[in-house]
């Protein structure tokens, strides 16, 4: 079985303590870094309807990885589950 750090939505907007993401990135250095970068699209999950909260429409990761995948709701997008069952 091989081993990644899945880093859910560590990023700008959501202010992830800088203590938590230099613990991500020294993990990191071990094993393989997959991250999701958390963006609003309310056709998809109707987040200011229901709850009226408007999640960000644009953001940046926090984190250094070549492998970051969009996410739009609750679920793990199907490329990075793809991914991950390699």
């Amino acid at each position: 079985m091989r081993r990644v750090i899945l880093a859910l939505d560590v990023q700008e907007r959501f202010q992830t303590p800088q203590m938590v993401v230099q613990g991500i990135q020294k993990l990191a250095s071990k094993y393989p870094l997959v991250a999701t970068l958390f963006t609003h699209e309310e056709e998809d999950v109707p987040f200011d309807r229901l709850v009226k909260w408007k999640g960000p429409i644009e953001d940046s990761l926090s984190l250094q990885t070549e492998h970051v995948y969009n996410r739009h709701g609750y679920h793990l997008p199907v490329e990075l589950l793809a991914l991950l069952k390699e």
